[in-house]
Formats: C-alpha cells, structure tokens, sequence
C-alpha cells in the first residue's frame, strides 16, 4: 500500500530504466521550478524503497528536478511496494498519457515492455491506452537510419507517408542516401552518413520528399518526362529498357528520381514555352496557381489575358499544365493609373425653412376639421 512521506529530493535515486532519455532544456527546467516554487508540486513523484533502504524514482523524474532547481530541501513523495515490473510500467504508462515524451522514447519503452517484460501488443496497447494504428506507426521507426530518428525526436521528421516510403528501404540503403544529401554539409573528417540535424538551429531541415523519392522504389519514364537529351546528359541520367512494356511505347525509364526531378525542374525554369507562368506545389503536394492568378476549369471558354502554367507533381514527377488568368483582386490592386475620381456632388440649395419649394404647384383644399372632445356621461372623453 502506498505511503506518503515528506524526504530530501536530492536523496531521491534515479530509475536506470527511466523511458525519458531527457527532462527537456534548462529553459523549460527553470519554468518548472518557478511553477514549483509558485505552488509546490501538486502531484508527488511515485518511489519504490530499495533494499539499501534508498528511494528510486518510479515516475516523477522532471518534478524531482524542478524541485531540486527551486531549490527545496523537502517534498512529498509516494512510497509503494509494487515490483521492478510494475515500475517499468508505471513510468511508461505516466509518460504516456502525458504525451510529451519523443515518438523514438515511446518506442524504446515499447520495446522494452515487449523483450524485457514478456508484453503481447494487445497488452501494451490496453496497458498504455494507444490504439493498434498508432503502435504500428510507432513500430516503423525501428526500420529507420538513427539520424532520422534524431530528426524525428525534434520534431522535424518526415511525414506518415514519407516515413513509410523510407521505412521500406533498407537501413544500408537509408544509410547511402543520407551520407549523398549531407555529403557537402560535414566536415572531411566527419561521416556524411552519421550527420545530425543540429537541434539549436531551427533551420537545419531536411528535405525529406527528396529522400523518400531517393530510396522508393519506382521508375520514372522517359515518356512523361518534358526535358530532351541535352538535359539528360547534363544531370547523368541512364535510360534502361522496360522489356515488358507494351510495343509501341516508349520504355525507357530510370530509378534515379532525384536526377529525374532536377531535369523536369531545369526544363520548368528554362525551357517552358515563352509568356507561361511556373504553378506551385502546396504543402500537401497539389500543383496550383501562383498569387495574382487563379486556375481556370475545362469548361471554361478563353479569356483576355489568360496564360498557361506549368508545374511539377512533386508525387509524379510529372509536368503539370493548367490555363489560368489574373485573378480580379490583383488585376484591380495592379491597374495601371489612378481611378478617375467622382465628380462632387451637388449641394441642394437649402434656406432657413427648408429646401427651396415652389408651392403654388399645390393646390389649396379646405383644411380638416378641428377636433373637438366631449365628455361622456361615463367621465370617458369622445371625439367628434
């Protein structure tokens, strides 16, 4: 049965098995402390006393050290006699729920539940409240370059789907194609493939769609490309011949979809027919109307000043067309010269008696009856 006891927290010992790698950065620790110090700690930390007679920490890793930061020599802690197993759990469990653990500290603690404690994945979901869905997402990451993870960890991954494409690479493929993107961003003595997204620079991105196209397996054939030989040649793309392509058709096709999107770009940038627009990709990866312009449907018949436009399906790969106008926000915000101003208007001669009438227009008529009121007998007025 669980006990409350008032201890020092800086006798606390921490749990090696810990599932949060991090108690976060000094700023948000220093947060906490002045919270802490504001109105103590509302929920006491979990511990479990150890044969030597210390305290291990079962859940409640941060609070300790935000106390310790704030300075306190004291705080209640809750003592119980559950076992190493039940601890484990109860800490995963905790960070769970509070959902600020990283996506990469969810699954080792999913790991951990599986091989060290002997957990079916209906239990871990039952015992963590995530659903099946969400522990198959979880499980992909296991498949995944350890840099990637990093960048998961910061919140800089790549999305559900690119994660999928990657995860099904292998992770000496994965490990290739990392070291070809970050070849130019290390030192010499430094491994590409081991490059780190630098968590102090916000701008240190990756271009994930890039990597995803990289390492999917797909061809991209030479009969939707835009782009002739000479751009071929420039950015060293290799046909090969698809033997089980219909007769007639043209077969050739490449697996290097980076090569293959830098020629489409390049034709899109220098070769598009003259008087066209560049269309742009959302960040859902839907090609639209640059801003001034709007897009224009099938049915609609050619306008004044209607261009065409061209983009490229970042999914695809393929060229987009689509015919679009100046849209009428921009063509009225951009017209050439100021509009004609409006002429005042005419002020209505107005005199001390009003507007200026000419009465003998109206005729004279005999004037209403004047209103006389009687008395009824009831004390009630009449009109007549």
């Amino acid at each position: 049965m669980a006990e409350l006891r008032r201890v020092d927290p800086r006798t606390l010992v921490s749990n090696p098995n810990n599932p949060r790698s991090s108690i976060g950065s000094l700023e948000e620790l220093r947060k906490l402390a002045l919270n802490i110090k504001a109105i103590g700690i509302l929920h006491p930390p979990a511990v479990r006393e150890l044969e030597d007679g210390r305290l291990m920490i079962v859940a409640g890793h941060r609070r300790t050290e935000g106390a310790i930061y704030a300075g306190l020599t004291e705080i209640d802690v809750y003592v119980g006699d559950q076992s190493e197993d039940l601890d484990a759990l109860a800490a995963v469990s905790e960070n769970f729920v509070r959902l600020d653990m990283t996506e990469p500290e969810q699954w080792n603690s999913v790991t951990r539940l599986r091989e060290q404690l002997g957990y079916t994945d209906p239990q871990v979901c039952a015992a963590l409240m995530v659903t099946p869905s969400y522990l198959k997402r979880l499980s992909l990451l296991a498949k995944l370059h350890p840099p990637i993870l990093d960048a998961i960890a910061l919140g800089r991954g790549p999305d559900e789907r690119q994660r999928k494409v990657i995860a099904q690479a292998s992770l000496d493929e994965q490990r290739d194609a990392w070291a070809e993107m970050f070849s130019e961003s290390v030192e010499d003595d430094e491994d590409p493939a081991e490059y780190r997204v630098k968590a102090e620079d916000p701008e240190d991105t990756v271009a994930w769609g890039a990597l995803a196209r990289n390492l999917e397996q797909k061809e991209w054939y030479a009969r939707n490309a835009r782009f002739g030989d000479d751009l071929t040649r420039k950015h060293n793309i290799v046909w090969m011949e698809d033997l089980f392509a219909e007769p007639g058709t043209d077969s050739r096709y490449t697996l290097d979809a980076t090569a293959y999107a830098a020629a489409q770009q390049d034709w899109l940038d220098n070769e598009r027919p003259e008087n066209s627009i560049v269309l742009v990709s959302d960040e859902y990866g839907y090609v639209r109307a640059p801003e001034g312009f709007i897009t224009m449907g099938t049915w609609m018949a050619t306008q004044e000043g209607e261009v065409m436009g061209y983009g490229l399906n970042p999914r695809t790969l393929k060229i987009v067309e689509e015919r679009c106008r100046p849209s009428v926000a921009f063509t009225q915000s951009h017209a050439t010269g100021p509009a004609e101003p409006e002429a005042p208007k005419e002020r209505p001669d107005v005199s001390g008696t009003g507007h200026k009438m000419d009465v003998s227009r109206f005729s004279a008529g005999p004037l209403r009856p004047k209103v006389v009121v009687k008395e009824n007998w009831n004390g009630t007025s009449l009109q007549g």
